[in-house]
């Protein structure tokens, strides 16, 4: 009798593993994968590991495959890179400590890939130039503030649109960048990264465990005029098991919007929690603060209005995606930030 296999993720056929070496693997410490030059590194180390870039109904996505995999209390694993990033563990997943996909991070889609969803710059003006929109995913951007209140204002540009669900994993979209005065304006927040998990066996994140996605958050202003830069928005998660248990974090929140001029704040990114991150506030009163991002059942990020002589506030980022393909996530005691969507 031949067994049949099925396979255990939506997004590639894990039946049929492209690649020989699959092992187990434990990480302790901090460690950075690349989905660019497709290496596990901790410190000055490079841990094999055995990997694949496989393509899916989005995009090329980089997937490591495992026979487990487990990520201790108190370490961390940090993805960067174009692509987005994968674990296929045969067996069981458990998740102890962090893992870190903060924009900029693999995934993080470019303003030409994620077109109106990616927040506006603000209007130039040597007077006071306006801030940068949010950046949008699941949930509208916030609009950026007007700058130059004591002349002609300066225009704000408005936060990028939501888009449905994506069919496969896509990460987050930037911020617009603040309004120019006298030189370059603020660089905008970064949209948050995008994972998948996908286990034959089960995968658990513990109350010490955490998926953090979250948007950067939108720079600060730092000269004359300058207006502060948006948030970007929060990327995604997708879990696939027979078996889910989330009891710690998931998070795929927006970043708040940067303030304006010389001496304002960026904002915060997107928060491991259901807590909202905080736009740049009360640095400069000459610029305009930032709006807090999106999170938990607020799913847009926020929009300001606070209009200075200098440089506009940047607008919120919104929320990402979350999903999980399980017949009954065990979720009771978690923080899952915004509420996850079954998939598919």
């Amino acid at each position: 009798m031949i067994d049949a296999c099925t396979t255990y993720s939506s997004q590639l056929d894990t039946c049929t593993v492209p690649v020989d070496g699959v092992q187990p693997l434990a990480l302790t410490g901090n460690n950075t994968y690349s989905t660019e030059n497709h290496t596990l590194t901790r410190g000055s180390t490079t841990i094999p590991v055995a990997h694949a870039t496989v393509t899916t109904a989005t995009g090329t996505i980089d997937v490591i495959f495992v026979s487990s995999f487990s990520i201790a209390d108190g370490a961390s694993l940090h993805a960067i890179g174009p692509l987005p990033f994968a674990i296929a563990a045969s067996g069981t997943v458990q998740i102890d400590g962090t893992i870190d996909l903060v924009g900029p991070a693999a995934g993080s889609r470019t303003d030409a890939a994620c077109g109106a969803s990616t927040g506006t710059k603000g209007v130039n003006s040597n007077q006071g130039g306006g801030g940068g929109g949010g950046g949008a995913f699941q949930g509208d951007g916030g609009d950026g503030s007007n700058g130059n209140l004591d002349g002609t204002q300066t225009a704000g540009g408005p936060g990028g649109a939501k888009i449905a669900r994506p069919n496969g994993l896509l990460g987050g979209c930037d911020g617009g960048d603040g309004g120019e005065a006298q030189g370059s304006g603020a660089a905008a927040g970064d949209g948050g990264g995008a994972i998948l998990i996908a286990a034959g066996g089960s995968i658990t994140v513990s109350t010490t465990g955490v998926i953090n996605v979250g948007g950067g958050g939108g720079r600060e202003g730092n000269a004359n005029g300058r207006g502060g830069s948006g948030g970007g928005s929060g990327g995604m998660i997708l879990l696939e098991s027979a078996q889910v248990v989330i009891q710690g974090v998931l998070a795929a929140n927006g970043g708040g919007g940067g303030e304006g001029n010389t001496f304002g704040f960026s904002g915060e990114d997107g928060q491991p929690s259901a807590t909202r991150a905080k736009g740049g506030a009360l640095g400069d009163l000459s610029g305009g603060n930032g709006a807090d991002g999106a999170a938990g059942t607020t799913l847009n990020g926020g929009n300001t209005n606070d209009v200075r002589n200098g440089g506009g506030g940047g607008g919120g980022g919104g929320v990402g995606f979350i999903a999980i393909n399980c017949p009954a996530p065990m979720t009771t005691g978690a923080t899952i930030s915004p509420a996850f969507m079954p998939w598919p």
